[in-house]
């Protein structure tokens, strides 16, 4: 059962990183990182119900910080960068949503 269990969460991981992809976003980022780094500096107006649904959706996924105040999935699911796969940080640069042109040349 560990098994099966595994291969779905596995799964769904790889349909959540390709339709990030498929949005050009990061190929190893997940859609739910993506929409919590995004909090606070959204250029589309889409960006924040996008959050807010997929908070919703996993509902269940939340931590309570020692301030008292709640984190939820999309925040939850941030990797710090040194532990994510990105090469450099021009490489994260242009992955992301808001890219600096200055950071590029």
């Amino acid at each position: 059962m560990k098994i099966v269990k595994q291969l779905v969460f596995n799964l769904f991981l790889t349909l959540d990183q390709l339709a990030n992809t498929l949005l050009l976003g990061h190929p190893d980022e997940t859609l739910s990182s993506r929409l919590g780094r995004s909090k606070g500096k959204e250029r589309y107006w889409w960006v924040y119900p996008c959050r807010e649904i997929v908070d919703l959706i996993f509902f269940f996924d939340t931590k309570t910080l020692p301030d008292g105040r709640i984190m939820y999935h999309c925040e939850k699911s941030i990797m710090p960068l040194e532990q994510q796969n990105f090469r450099t940080m021009v490489d994260y640069e242009i992955w992301s949503w808001q890219v600096d042109e200055d950071k590029l040349l």
